[in-house]
């Protein structure tokens, strides 16, 4: 310790004074001392990359809840960058596989050309559209879940299942069986939507497609018409149902269809498609030609194409055709 002068100790007051100063020297001496330096913050240890998977995930799972949105512009959005993925990300195909049973439609009857209105219709055009890999997907997986959806017990999943079966095309044959069934649907919106996917995907079997001439729609009848003519052979258990076409009255479009589709059956078989075959061809010809008008043969010729194919049992009955008062039907039984 300092030794304090003797003035000081002889005098109290000044010592108090001395200690004073000698406390305050110190205080100062610790304050002129330099402040330790902040700590610093260490730099942040480097992040690793996140994996490319995961981030592909989250990319993925975005696309495909938009797919579902309600706002049409998202829905097209999303559809347009899965369409990109589908050829290279075989997760978007499983996932949009797994979205054909997805119940999500715009409701019954909303089955509607050139409109989707249904998250399962979504996710077949999809597919469809990303190129040979979405359509081999469709092709060994989609079309039979599709299938599931025909026999859904909601006549609303049934309806939009088999528009979007329709949509495939020809993709959608191993189908046609289960889309002809529901032509005779109760439900006129499932009737409506199989005719329409009949229509698109063709083919089938018919026997089975001319059993529509039986229908009470006049529209089934047209379309069998139109469907027939696509198969250049037609089995013998096809007669009945083509008989009855050739009966029922309808158009003469729907007629000459039947007789056309008799003619690829030929031989004996259709030989009980004589009678109305004579019958459609003397209701077809006035009873006199109009000399005024040239004759120009026209649809009628399947009518006599099918007599001809027939054969032997239609001779008789054609012969009969040479006496008739018209003679265009005369000339066409004579070359028949």
């Amino acid at each position: 310790p300092t030794m304090a002068p003797p003035h000081v100790t002889r005098f109290p007051a000044l010592a108090m004074r001395y200690l004073s100063f000698l406390a305050l020297a110190v205080a100062l001496t610790g304050c002129s001392k330099k402040k330790p330096p902040e700590p610093v913050e260490p730099d942040p240890a480097p992040q690793k990359d996140e994996p490319a998977g995961d981030s592909t995930a989250k990319d993925r799972a975005y696309w495909l809840t938009a797919l579902k949105s309600k706002d049409a512009a998202t829905r097209r959005e999303a559809a347009d960058e899965l369409v990109v993925w589908v050829g290279t990300d075989p997760e978007t195909v499983a996932a949009l596989l797994d979205l054909l049973k997805d119940r999500k439609t715009d409701g019954a009857g909303r089955t509607i050309p050139g409109q989707i209105n249904s998250t399962r219709q979504q996710a077949a055009d999809v597919l469809f559209r990303g190129g040979p890999k979405g359509q081999a997907a469709l092709k060994e997986k989609g079309v039979a879940v599709l299938r599931e959806g025909l026999a859904d017990p909601d006549p609303v999943i049934r309806e939009h299942s088999a528009f979007t079966l329709g949509s495939l095309g020809t993709l959608a044959q191993p189908a046609v069986s289960e889309v002809l069934k529901l032509c005779s649907s109760p439900d006129a919106n499932v009737q409506n939507a199989a005719f329409d996917a009949l229509r698109n995907i063709g083919g089938g079997d018919p026997v089975e497609l001319s059993a529509l001439l039986k229908s009470s729609r006049a529209d089934a009848a047209r379309l069998v018409a139109e469907q027939l003519a696509r198969f250049p052979a037609i089995p013998p258990e096809a007669v009945p149902n083509l008989v009855a076409g050739l009966k029922s009255g309808r158009s003469a479009a729907v007629r000459t269809a039947c007789a056309a589709a008799l003619a690829r059956v030929g031989g004996p078989a259709a030989a009980p498609a004589v009678d109305p075959l004579v019958k459609a061809i003397t209701d077809h010809y006035p009873k006199e030609a109009d000399a005024a008008t040239a004759y120009e043969p026209g649809s009628e010729v399947a009518y006599w194409n099918a007599l001809a194919a027939i054969g032997t049992p239609a001779a008789g009955p054609t012969a009969g055709l040479l006496a008739h008062t018209n003679p265009h039907v005369r000339t066409a039984a004579a070359r028949t």
